[in-house]
């Protein structure tokens, strides 16, 4: 399905969260940072929010990537 998280065996809603969210993390918390920047004081709980489901995002991904990998696969005959 996706390219970027390529584990087979997880939901595809799980597989489509872990790829989807860290695209829009990344939108909402540079945007939040410009308008920060800008003057709008109350997007910091937006750049915060963004920034830790990004950072949790990326740890649920690694672990799961992780956890595969050691997992002892069937031999093929």
């Amino acid at each position: 399905m996706f390219g970027l998280l390529p584990v087979p065996p997880i939901s595809k809603r799980l597989r489509l969260f872990l790829t989807v969210e860290p695209f829009l993390s990344v939108i909402l918390t540079f945007g939040g940072i410009y308008f920060l920047w800008n003057g709008v004081v109350w997007m910091k709980y937006v750049v915060i929010f963004t920034g830790m489901l990004m950072t949790l995002t990326f740890v649920v991904s690694s672990f799961v990537v992780l956890y595969k990998l050691t997992q002892k696969s069937a031999p093929v005959h």
